[in-house]
């Protein structure tokens, strides 16, 4: 269902599980700078992830592209199928375009304090959890993997406008 959406589009975008795993103080956003994602507040960034409503919620220093009104459309309406968890939509649009992707190998999202951190690691690797997807060769592919916790469940989920002070959505 996604592949024909996605047709084109390969290198550019792709589908995420939306979600974060750092609180927000008033004012912070997301911001990736090359392979490094944290909260900061001092800086504008353009999208780099959006809700399936469109609004983004990860921002990156380097220029991105935001996906045309068909592509955000039609996505839009696969992400209904998906539902949400308290409001929060389960998947969004992730833009790829600055992020070399590698046949061989995935990037693994590891979590210090309140910084994420990609790294490349081989395909396959246990207790991890895929939350980002392209469409390669006609499948969907995974681009990005997080680590599963000892309970097998992913690691520190927080919706991604979670403040402090407030209870944030958490994954089942």
């Amino acid at each position: 269902m996604l592949v024909p959406i996605l047709r084109g589009y390969e290198d550019k975008f792709g589908v995420g599980l939306v979600h974060g795993h750092a609180k927000l103080k008033e004012g912070e956003k997301m911001v990736t700078s090359g392979l490094i994602t944290r909260p900061r507040s001092d800086v504008e960034g353009y999208p780099e992830r959006w809700l399936a409503t469109g609004q983004p919620y990860v921002f990156n220093v380097q220029e991105t592209e935001c996906p045309s009104d068909d592509l955000s459309s039609r996505l839009k309406e696969v992400f209904s199928i998906a539902g949400d968890i308290d409001g929060i939509d389960i998947l969004g649009v992730a833009y790829l375009g600055n992020l070399p992707l590698p046949s061989d190998e995935i990037y693994m999202e590891t979590t210090h304090g309140r910084v994420d951190t990609l790294a490349l690691v081989p395909k396959g690797l246990d207790r991890t959890i895929w939350t980002c997807w392209r469409s390669a060769n006609g499948a969907m592919c995974p681009v990005i993997t997080c680590q599963k916790g000892e309970n097998g469940e992913h690691v520190r989920i927080l919706a991604p406008f979670s403040r402090d002070g407030v209870t944030p959505a958490e994954e089942p």
